[in-house]
């Protein structure tokens, strides 16, 4: 049986059949045709969705609101049924790296800290504990493991670290005698040594006091005066007052002294009394305070805090290459730290001293293998006398703090 001739050549027809064709231009030749088939494939009209009119093993109920389980070739169809429905297409929640960048975390950082007031290691703990609000501050309450002898285990064999810098700090400015018999006032003498005590004065120790307010005492709270000649007659007082009567102590200090509220001034609550030239500073939040117990507390500091290079440095500390005097005072001072690493236990050093010293980042000096600092006992720690500047520190700047 012979087939019926179906081209215009075989029927008599001018046209012939090529012998070959040249496909870019021959696509090129068809493209509106073939853009106008797609458009029908995507708009096509029918009673099933698209995910419907896959084959049964490769369908899922998730489809229906992701166009991502779909095969490729059928997710603009889906998406488009969606927006004709109404429903659309959710948006994919930003990614936590995308959500923890720097710039939003400040603006996070900042929406939640509106009742209460973070610490500097709060992130640290919240992965780790269960957070409480107390004192106007987010503290961790408890560990989320389940054991719980791991802080006692710590304490007692090794260190443990706390974050107190919920206990806040104020800075008073005026005549040394003039702090003196006002701080008569509102403390016990009999309980404890006054804040004039020859101990203390001289800044090198920190002492502890009681203070009281019509009879009734708010709490017991440390202080240190900053390290100054003898001679010099105006001193700088740092009290450090428990967040839990801060507030009370704060108040009482101002109504002793007379102060009144500075609104033209560049620090963030300062009090003053021009007729006395006598300043308060609220300090609560521009000074962190941590609390090391254990026989190796000592260790680790000597492992983490290494006296920093203050020559041909572009740091803020670059003022001790220009001052001899600095120069000396941090020599000293790293000396000194230096004759203490081969003490076997805290309670080697003397009680209540302060050792001011400038240190490098900690993150610099971190072993590549995790290891634990331990006590060098084969050498003799040797007597050294304490400096006469151990104490001299640029922390007392509030520039230097700003920086």
């Amino acid at each position: 049986m012979t087939e019926n001739p179906q081209y215009d050549e075989f029927l008599g027809g001018n046209q012939e059949l090529p012998g070959s064709i040249r496909l870019l231009h021959f696509t090129a030749a068809r493209y509106k045709e073939i853009r106008a088939l797609k458009q029908t494939l995507i708009s096509a009209k029918g009673t099933k969705l698209a995910f419907q009119k896959l084959p049964i093993h490769m369908r899922r109920r998730v489809m229906s609101h992701n166009a991502k389980r779909l095969p490729r070739r059928l997710r603009e169809i889906h998406k488009n049924q969606l927006n004709k429905s109404g429903l659309g297409t959710k948006q994919k929640r930003p990614s936590r790296k995308y959500r923890r960048r720097p710039q939003n975390l400040v603006a996070e950082y900042t929406r939640r800290q509106r009742t209460c007031k973070w610490l500097e290691t709060h992130i640290w703990h919240a992965k780790r504990f269960h957070m409480t609000e107390k004192w106007g501050y987010k503290l961790p309450y408890s560990a989320c493991d389940k054991a719980f002898r791991a802080c006692y285990r710590a304490s007692a064999k090794y260190c443990l670290l706390e974050d107190i810098s919920y206990v806040g700090c104020i800075e008073l400015r005026a005549e040394k005698d003039y702090i003196i018999d006002h701080f008569s006032k509102i403390c016990d003498k009999n309980v404890n040594l006054g804040i004039g005590a020859k101990a203390f004065i001289n800044g090198k120790r920190e002492g502890k006091l009681t203070l009281f307010s019509s009879g009734i005492p708010l709490g017991e709270v440390n202080f240190h005066w900053m390290a100054t000649n003898s001679k010099d007659v105006i001193g700088t007082l740092w009290i450090w007052a428990h967040a839990a009567f801060f507030n009370s102590v704060l108040n009482t200090l101002v109504n002793l002294f007379n102060l009144q509220l500075e609104n033209d001034s560049i620090y963030d609550n300062h009090y003053r009394n021009h007729d006395n030239n006598i300043s308060l500073y609220d300090l609560r939040y521009e000074l962190n305070r941590f609390r090391l117990t254990g026989p190796l507390s000592h260790a680790i500091l000597q492992k983490c805090l290494i006296p920093g290079n203050v020559y041909n440095s572009d740091k803020w500390y670059k003022l001790y290459e220009y001052n001899e005097e600095f120069q000396n005072i941090h020599i000293s001072q790293a000396n000194y730290w230096k004759s203490l690493e081969n003490i076997s236990s805290p309670a080697g050093i003397s009680p209540h001293i302060i050792i001011s010293l400038v240190a490098s980042d900690p993150r610099y000096n971190m072993p590549k293998k995790r290891t634990r600092a331990l006590v060098n006992n084969s050498q003799i720690p040797s007597l050294c006398t304490i400096p006469e500047d151990i104490s001299i520190s640029p922390i007392w700047n509030s520039a230097i703090r700003k920086f």
